[in-house]
């Protein structure tokens, strides 16, 4: 697992991803109180900004720093 997690941080410095809990949406807030409010947990462990998986935890909330800014255009590829 460590090789994997290693290349998981390569690849997060690679793609400069910003830690997308700040920025979250109003649509991503709702989905997020809905989810928690249904025994599901944020999911604490990341590499870089990148969502690691827990095998055994069924119910986890993953969260991806959006694609788009503010007026819809690409500002993560």
């Amino acid at each position: 697992m460590t090789i994997w997690n290693t290349l998981k941080d390569d690849l997060d410095c690679e793609f400069h991803r910003p830690d997308p809990a700040p920025e979250l949406t109003p649509v991503a807030e709702h989905i997020q109180v809905a989810l928690e409010q249904s025994d599901y947990q944020l999911n604490p462990v990341n590499a870089g900004h990148i969502p690691v998986y827990q095998e055994g935890l069924a119910k986890q909330i993953h969260l991806f720093p959006t694609q788009f800014n503010d007026v819809g255009q690409r500002k993560n590829e």
